[in-house]
């Protein structure tokens, strides 16, 4: 819920109009689908994800369609959080790399390097806000980019500082003077 307020101080990451997120729905979608596709060539899905956030999402997702799916420590540390909020992660595993045929994995984006060199068929999804961006695919390696993010998108950003009512806004972090330019242009 949006708080009405004389003065906000809005976080931009997303803070320009290229970025644009699919909804929770479609992303889970997509998901399952790359999944799906990879495992049915024989190849090894694997999604790129943030420690908090993407990378329980993508596990939920998965073990929701029921693929066995693997996960990077890191990500893995936060999933009894999620199973504790009413998410059923159960039956994932830890990441093994001498196991991974027949399985999604879910890692972090500091293991392009580890995948690519494993001499396996990986193929590599990036879930982030950062996928909407036009070099997504030759800055992350990944095959398949899922823009979908926690931070709020750029339409997102506009429609809370509209509701909060607030006649003053400073930003934060992220696109910061961008987003305060199109406010003020918007804002007369």
């Amino acid at each position: 819920a949006v708080v009405p307020c004389d003065h906000l101080i809005m976080e931009c990451t997303f803070g320009l109009p290229v970025f644009h997120f699919l909804d929770r729905e479609e992303a889970r979608r997509r998901i399952v689908q790359f999944a799906q596709d990879c495992l049915e060539d024989g190849a090894t899905p694997a999604y790129f994800g943030y420690p908090l956030g993407r990378g329980q999402e993508v596990v939920y997702a998965l073990r929701q369609a029921g693929i066995l799916t693997l996960v990077h420590g890191a990500i893995a540390r936060f999933l009894q959080v999620y199973q504790k909020a009413g998410y059923d992660t159960e039956g994932w595993e830890p990441y093994e790399p001498r196991q991974v045929k027949g399985k999604a994995l879910v890692v972090v984006p500091g293991m392009r390097n580890v995948l690519e060199a494993s001499g396996r068929d990986v193929r590599i999804a990036y879930v982030s806000g950062w996928a909407a961006l036009s070099n997504a695919r030759q800055r992350s390696g990944a095959e398949h980019l899922i823009p979908y993010s926690d931070h709020a998108s750029f339409g997102e950003l506009l429609e809370i500082v509209e509701r909060s009512g607030a006649r003053r806004v400073d930003t934060v972090h992220g696109y910061t003077d961008a987003f305060a330019r199109i406010l003020r242009t918007r804002c007369g």
